[in-house]
């Protein structure tokens, strides 16, 4: 189930103990990105909570939250297009990941939306599935 997708060795690093693979860094620190963006939000939600009306100068604190998030998400923003033009698929394996059994939810809520109950929906695809060799 694994290598669907490949991204360009300039975009990873080795793996520390495993050899064979390269560990995709840029990915992983957009990933960590956004925990950095929520906790600013956090950050500014708490800093305006329960506030009685006027001014009130502790908003001063809220400056920093809101550049830090957008300091970060554009960073993010500017590295994807590098990312998606070094990522690629490999078509055959996905084809093969796409087994006929996969549908098989759909086909019980094709059934049910058609106004067969859901027991005898779900009983009908698993005779199918038995009667084609797949279940």
């Amino acid at each position: 189930e694994f290598g669907f997708v490949r991204l360009e060795a300039r975009l990873t690093t080795g793996s520390s103990i495993m050899p064979q693979k390269r560990n995709p860094d840029v990915l992983e620190i957009i990933r960590a990105a956004y925990h950095v963006v929520n906790g600013e939000e956090t950050k500014l939600k708490g800093l305006v909570a329960n506030l009685m009306s006027g001014y009130h100068r502790d908003l001063q604190e809220t400056k920093k939250p809101v550049f830090q998030a957008l300091d970060t998400t554009r960073d993010c923003l500017a590295i994807m297009p590098h990312v998606l033009g070094a990522l690629s698929f490999d078509q055959l394996r996905c084809s093969a990941a796409l087994s006929h059994d996969l549908h098989a939810t759909h086909h019980v809520y094709e059934r049910v939306a058609r106004g067969v109950p859901f027991r005898d929906a779900y009983r009908e695809v698993a005779r199918d599935f038995r009667k084609d060799g797949e279940g």
